[in-house]
């Protein structure tokens, strides 16, 4: 009996745990903490500091990263100290001889974070002295994009105690300091001088200006330590010499993106495979910046295409490959384990409006292809109003036939309904669409207003230009201005819809039409750019008369409270 009882134990075991619903323990909320440091020997903002190591430690276990980047020292240093981790302390080996009556900054950046979760340590600094007192005076700055005035965060900011053209370039800044998400920052414990100042944005974190696609801004004179002012530095991306290319990538077959270091109106590009269409009858901008181009055709076996490039006064060869096939699990572990292969596949074909707003009656409607189409059936499309066809045309705005433009006498706030039927339209890659309806609804003359803008205090330029930009930061008109002697525009805008708006002031000082970049080694700054001060809010048919006297503050517009 006691045997049998034995097995019928074990029995049940098996096969209860073999059924059994294992339910993993939940740890609670992501610790999202960074290790705290709780001593650190000597302590910081010790005076007539001599000391050639210094101990943190923390609350917890942590890791050292990347440190030979990411620690900075203030006033620089010729050797790097050296980071020794030790379980829950850091031991910092100072290698360089100290200035006498200095007081030093040691920024850790991203060097240290803690074991379990890496959540990073990016406040830590620690202050010394090698003389009686901490320096205490400070400075502050606000980093904005030259263009759009909005703040840019991880901007590097460096202080130099000498003047020369090319501070960025060769040399070591006297001291350093990092902007916040909303571009503040405040450089301390300085020593009292005047500073000259350069603000880069870097990837490779070695405090020089050394790569095309990096961000720049400086100012145009020294800087006091313990100042009241918040200096502000206009950041740039420079727009000059040769534009290379930086990388290309297939999106899809059949879609390949070249991206270039800067924008660019044209690009010498040959494809050297067989059987891939001339580039310039088959390109298109990827993106508002203009610093990518879209290149499109039929897909062909081959895994991988190759192009030239004119670039460096020579050619340049590159080769594009097809994105990799994706393995998808069954998502069961072990043996009884499956997995699919899925191989890039080319999107169905897509036909959208141009704009989501009522349709403009004196325009043609637009509509936006998700690819180029090849074949057009006028004769598979419908256009009715109150249930009675209307007369219309079908064309392309665009060379690559991505625009498509319903051409017809629309009537003032009327509503009609565009159908396309299955292959009126195909693309490039044989693909068509099922039966498309859509309800347009056109606008009435008293939708629009007008907005006269009323401009003075304008100085140091020949003209200006205005844009009117929606609130998808995309410009609805642009105007130019000429200024009289007295500093003042006037500028119309006609024919705006109801919504809220932001308006942008370009003082275009070369007459070119556009606004221009600045040029670090030159010293010449960006072309200046001014916000009108509120979001304008435009009624229907409400027309209005602005008035704007240009600041010093030039921020961009916000809501009125």
């Amino acid at each position: 009996m006691k045997t049998r009882h034995l097995y019928f134990v074990l029995f049940t075991t098996i096969i209860l745990g073999s059924c059994a619903n294992i339910i993993p323990l939940e740890g609670g909320p992501r610790d999202t903490t960074p290790p705290k440091l709780i001593k650190a020997i000597p302590d910081t903002f010790s005076l007539s500091f001599h000391a050639s190591k210094i101990i943190l430690i923390f609350n917890e276990f942590v890791v050292i990263s990347n440190a030979s980047k990411e620690v900075f020292v203030s006033p620089p240093m010729k050797i790097k100290p050296e980071l020794i981790l030790k379980g829950k302390s850091v031991d910092v080996v100072l290698k360089d001889t100290l200035l006498p009556n200095t007081t030093y900054i040691i920024r850790f950046g991203k060097s240290i974070a803690d074991n379990n979760e890496g959540n990073i340590a990016s406040t830590l600094t620690y202050v010394f002295s090698t003389g009686t007192f901490i320096d205490s005076l400070k400075i502050r700055f606000k980093t904005l994009d030259a263009f759009t005035l909005k703040p840019i965060a991880d901007a590097t900011i460096m202080l130099y105690n000498t003047q020369s053209d090319s501070l960025a370039y060769h040399y070591d800044p006297y001291y350093i300091g990092e902007s916040k998400a909303d571009g503040s920052s405040s450089l301390e414990y300085l020593a009292n001088g005047n500073f000259a100042v350069v603000a880069i944005k870097e990837s490779n974190r070695n405090l020089r200006y050394d790569k095309p696609d990096e961000w720049i801004g400086f100012l145009d004179h020294t800087v006091q330590s313990g100042d009241s002012v918040e200096h502000r530095i206009l950041m740039f991306r420079e727009q000059k010499g040769e534009n290379k290319l930086r990388f290309a990538r297939m999106i899809h077959p059949g879609k390949i993106c070249f991206v270039f270091q800067q924008p660019v109106d044209s690009a010498k590009i040959e494809p050297l495979t067989d059987s891939l269409p001339a580039f310039a009858t088959a390109i298109e901008f990827g993106s508002a910046a203009h610093d990518s181009i879209l290149y499109w055709y039929k897909p062909i076996l081959s895994d991988t295409l190759k192009f030239r490039i004119w670039q460096n006064n020579s050619w340049d060869t590159i080769s594009v490959k097809k994105p990799r096939p994706q393995s998808v699990g069954s998502g069961n572990k072990g043996k009884g384990s499956q997995t699919a292969t899925i191989q890039p596949e080319i999107p169905k074909l897509e036909i959208k409006t141009a704009s989501s707003a009522d349709a403009d009656y004196t325009l043609p409607v637009t509509f936006i292809a998700s690819a180029p189409i090849e074949k057009l059936n006028p004769l598979l499309a419908t256009l009715r109003t109150d249930n009675s066809p209307v007369l219309f045309e079908l064309d392309f705005k665009d060379t690559l036939h991505r625009q498509l433009q319903l051409k017809t006498k629309l009537t003032p706030g009327k509503s009609y309904t565009f159908t396309l039927l299955p292959n009126c339209l195909t693309d490039l890659f044989g693909q068509s669409h099922d039966t498309l309806v859509f309800n347009i609804k056109t606008t009435l003359p008293s939708d629009y207003s007008e907005i006269t803008m009323e401009i003075e205090n304008i100085s140091n330029t020949p003209t200006i230009l205005l844009q009117w930009i929606d609130e998808k930061e995309q410009i609805v008109q642009q105007k130019t201005g000429n200024i009289n002697e007295e500093g003042q525009a006037i500028v119309v805008f006609s024919r705006i819809l109801q919504g809220k708006y932001t308006l942008r002031l370009i003082y275009d000082t070369n007459q070119n039409n556009k606004w221009d970049t600045g040029d670090y080694a030159i010293g010449q700054q960006p072309e200046k750019v001014s916000y009108y001060p509120q979001i304008i809010e435009v009624k229907k048919g409400f027309d209005m008369t602005l008035q704007w006297q240009i600041g010093k503050t030039d921020s961009r517009g916000k809501n009125k409270n």
